[in-house]
């Protein structure tokens, strides 16, 4: 399996970028689909953002109509065609062959719904509870020592009434810090500093 969890990504699919292929199979908002064909969007029917994307970037934002005919489990067509507006940077999901994963539950090309929302819970769990402990850092779960610089964020805008969250200093650590701050900027405006909790050397 080779999902990331931040988006679906159909098992036993390859991920790129362009126009599909004619006859091509890919998975497309919890489903599959067969690629029937791919068609000039014409000029009139752009919207002003796609007219500005083909302004700044050219012809591969050039928008055209994907024609994608829905797939059901054995290969069957499953409903009419649906056109799908893309360009050269559209990511696709491509199946590698004709054997598409269904799930034997609710015959959706896999991971499921289901599924896939009990792993992003699960995942969001697990980085919760990297904010749980006080003095832990939460990007390399290990304790803070009085002699380790390391900055400290007074609010944990990640769990809500939670401990402070404290990060080393330290390279490895430091990217998550960054990170954290930057969010626990755009939580509150009145966060446009670091935290005076920062340890010599931050």
């Amino acid at each position: 399996m080779t999902n990331s969890w931040d988006q679906w990504h159909p098992d036993r699919t390859i991920s790129c970028r362009g126009l599909p292929r004619i006859g091509a199979l890919v998975g497309l908002d919890n489903r599959a689909w067969r690629v029937t064909a791919v068609e000039p969007l014409p000029r009139e029917d752009w919207t002003a953002e796609q007219q500005a994307l083909v302004e700044h970037h050219g012809i591969t934002a050039v928008p055209r109509a994907v024609l994608l005919q829905p797939i059901q489990p054995g290969g069957q067509e499953a409903g009419p065609c649906e056109r799908y507006i893309a360009h050269e940077g559209t990511r696709w999901d491509v199946y590698i062959d004709e054997h598409i994963p269904y799930c034997g539950h609710c015959l959706e090309p896999t991971p499921c719904r289901e599924r896939y929302a009990a792993e992003l819970a699960r995942r969001a769990m697990s980085r919760l509870e990297r904010y749980e402990t006080p003095g832990v850092c939460p990007a390399c779960w290990e304790p803070v020592t009085q002699r380790q610089k390391c900055i400290t964020f007074d609010e944990n805008i990640e769990l809500s009434g939670g401990p402070p969250v404290t990060f080393h200093a330290r390279a490895r650590c430091r990217g998550e810090a960054i990170d954290y701050e930057r969010r626990w900027v755009s939580a509150d405006p009145e966060h446009r500093h670091p935290p005076s909790t920062a340890r010599a050397g931050w």
